[in-house]
């Protein structure tokens, strides 16, 4: 596989539908009058994929802040599917186990018969490890649980 950093073609850092969907999810989390308003946002990058925008009928109705908050989830797995954002949006949401270790996930053989099965190290993966040269420089600061220095 080729290596994009030795390429002639510019690679996005950040697109333009990660900054809308994000703006979206802040307004979303204040709640109230911002949530319509976060809507509006979404519906940009759904009309550019050739979507049905929210609100347009009885599927895409949006029924207040929780569910907006899901829809959001769910906007952001599909627009940034295979380009690395969803990693980190799932250990944000702390869903990550959730959607990634069911039973049954895993590597599978192309017939279907599991050949690894994901297992899941413990809710320490949400928040990561101090590096231990900074702990060791600042006393104020203490090692997350379930880590180790």
């Amino acid at each position: 596989m080729p290596n994009r950093s030795y390429s002639p073609i510019d690679f996005p850092l950040i697109r333009y539908a990660d900054v809308l969907l994000s703006l979206a999810e802040a307004l979303n989390e204040q709640g109230g009058a911002k949530t319509d308003e976060a809507v509006a946002y979404i519906n940009k990058v759904r009309n550019r994929a050739g979507v049905a925008p929210l609100n347009s009928n009885s599927y895409t109705q949006v029924n207040g802040q929780d569910d907006l908050r899901v829809r959001i989830q769910k906007e952001r797995r599909w627009e940034f599917n295979g380009e690395g954002v969803n990693f980190f949006d799932e250990i944000r949401w702390k869903t990550w186990k959730d959607t990634k270790f069911f039973p049954g996930a895993g590597l599978k053989q192309i017939w279907g018969e599991s050949q690894y099965a994901n297992s899941w190290g413990g809710d320490h993966y949400y928040n990561w490890a101090i590096p231990n040269t900074e702990v060791s420089m600042n006393d104020n600061l203490t090692q997350n649980p379930d880590w180790i220095n």
